[in-house]
């Protein structure tokens, strides 16, 4: 019985061994189709989608060297941006600066805190990361504090990639620069600068906080090179930006040290004498203004008037020179009056300020020797021109401050007068 079921299933087996041998060619034929497993299920979807999800999960050499770059970049673009520290310690209008920073980067504490799926790195985060050095770069050659700032910005923002909500965090970075104090006291009293900070960097946190993981909605669609190929990119841009900012501050920028030097200290404007006396400038100026080169003398007119005029060169530090307006407010000073005042080849801007009952004047430009003017964007692109062109584009621009002195009224139609000694610079 046993030999004679053994001979009924060798049988069947070689009459079912035709059949399947039937349809190899059929199924051999059809590879381009739908693949199919024993029961005859379809494959290809369902491969597919593994394989596209598989494509949007960062590999984890994408993941080491996205940190790595992440880290590198936003060490680099910190150490740029270390004038931060100088405003918020001296600077009246920025000293809490620091807190809406902590406020505006909580989310990113909470998310390392907690190991959130959403500081998940990939080939897409290197990209901004890359973006942030370049900006950086600029900003350090160019002498722009605002460039460098929002290239802190950026880094940080490539830790969480850029989404919807991910991008008005960024824009709520404005609230720790020193740039947001400038633009908000031209629009509001300065009491409110702080309380726009917090509002505005607690606003960006919130809606960070907001946004659940990276899934399939933030998937990258542009093609990325290879993880390796953009580490070694960001490793050369990170080299260019520290050794090119070093070797930039080494390359010769003429200055005004010669129209400072000429700046007349007795003499006669008009029919009236005029004599002057040094006056030294107070520890913290002395260090807000670094290797800027600054002189500052007491005026005496013989109808008695006086002036104390500061004249500034930022030929060797461009940050040493900002807005007059800016220090004057974050000091409790409240503007009054604001008109031009014409000048020959140019204007000055004349501004009056009270403060506890006391009064004073400040009339201040800009000089290059050949043009005046008193615009702060415009000095700002000067003195980024000339760094680029290293200093093809024009002379430096000089800042000249007159404030009157002891309250005392001053005469400014006489004071710049034709033979005026401030109209030498």
């Amino acid at each position: 019985m046993q030999s004679s079921d053994t001979t009924s299933e060798l049988c069947d087996r070689a009459e079912r061994a035709p059949l399947c041998d039937e349809h190899a060619p059929n199924e051999r034929a059809s590879t381009d189709g739908p693949q199919h497993d024993g029961n005859g299920t379809a494959l290809d979807s369902s491969s597919d989608e593994n394989a596209s999800t598989r494509s949007h999960i960062p590999s984890r050499v994408d993941a080491v060297v996205a940190g790595a770059v992440g880290a590198i970049v936003t060490g680099v673009c910190s150490i740029g941006a270390f004038d931060l520290l100088h405003a918020w310690q001296h600077s009246p209008l920025d000293r809490l600066g620091w807190l809406a920073l902590l406020v505006w980067a909580s989310p990113l504490i909470h998310f390392a805190a907690r190991q959130d799926p959403r500081l998940r790195l990939d080939g897409s985060r290197t990209l901004i990361f890359l973006t942030a050095l370049i900006l950086g770069l600029l900003g350090s050659f160019a002498s722009v504090n605002v460039a460098q700032h929002l290239a802190v910005a950026i880094a940080l923002t490539g830790w969480v990639g850029l989404r919807g909500a991910t991008i008005m965090w960024l824009v709520s970075s404005l609230a720790w620069m020193p740039a947001f104090g400038w633009g908000l006291s031209k629009l509001a009293p300065t009491e409110w600068i702080l309380l726009g900070r917090v509002l505005l960097s607690g606003l960006g946190a919130t809606m960070l906080l907001g946004v659940g993981p990276a899934g399939a909605s933030t998937k990258w669609t542009l093609p990325l090179p290879p993880a390796r190929t953009l580490a070694s990119v960001a490793a050369f841009l990170a080299a260019i930006a520290v050794v090119g900012s070093l070797c930039w501050q080494l390359l010769p920028l003429s200055g005004a040290e010669d129209r400072l030097m000429a700046l007349p200290i007795e003499g006669r404007a008009g029919e009236r004498a005029f004599a002057s006396q040094g006056v030294s400038l107070r520890p913290p100026e002395s260090l807000s203004l670094g290797s800027a080169l600054a002189i500052r003398r007491l005026y005496t007119f013989e109808d008695d008037q006086r002036v104390m005029a500061t004249v500034i060169d930022a030929t060797h530090n461009r940050h040493a020179v900002h807005d007059p307006l800016y220090c004057f407010t974050g000091s409790g000073w409240t503007m009054v009056n604001d008109r031009n005042v014409a000048l020959p080849s140019g204007q000055a801007r004349h501004v009056s300020f009270e403060k506890h009952g006391r009064r004073a004047e400040l009339l201040f430009w800009f000089s290059d020797g050949a043009e005046r003017h008193a615009s702060i964007p415009r000095y700002w692109w000067q003195t980024m021109l000339r760094r680029l062109t290293c200093g093809r584009s024009g002379d430096e621009p000089v800042l000249v401050m007159l404030q009157s002195y002891d309250q005392r009224p001053v005469d400014w139609r006489t004071i710049l007068d034709k033979d005026s000694p401030f109209l030498a610079l």
